[in-house]
C-alpha cells in the first residue's frame, strides 16, 4: 500500500496514482492488524520523513514497511506517473 505522508496540499499537487494520504499518527492509530500482511511503502518529499517514519513504525510492530528512497523528488525526476485526483 502506497502511503504519502506529505501535507494534503502537497498531495493534491501530485502524488503516486495508488497512494493514500495519511499522517503517521493515523497509521499508528489503526495498528498493524488493520493493514494485515500488506507491505506499506511510505513516501514523502525527499525520503527523509518517510525513512524516520519507517523506523518508528517498525518499532511499533509494522514489520513490512519500507520508505521510497528519495521520495517524490526522485519519483518525479524519473518521470514516473502521478495524478492530482483523489
Amino acid at each position: 500500500i502506497w502511503i504519502d505522508l506529505r501535507k494534503p496540499e502537497q498531495f493534491k499537487e501530485g502524488h503516486i496514482i495508488q497512494a493514500r494520504n495519511m499522517l503517521l499518527s493515523e497509521i499508528k492509530k489503526k495498528g498493524p492488524a488493520f493493514f494485515k500482511s500488506k507491505i506499506l511503502i511510505l513516501v514523502c518529499a525527499n525520503g527523509s520523513d518517510s525513512s524516520r517514519a519507517t523506523a518508528q513504525l517498525r518499532d511499533s510492530g509494522f514489520l513490512r514497511t519500507v520508505a521510497l528512497d528519495g521520495g517524490m523528488n526522485t519519483w518525479n525526476q524519473f518521470g514516473f506517473p502521478i495524478t492530482r485526483k483523489g
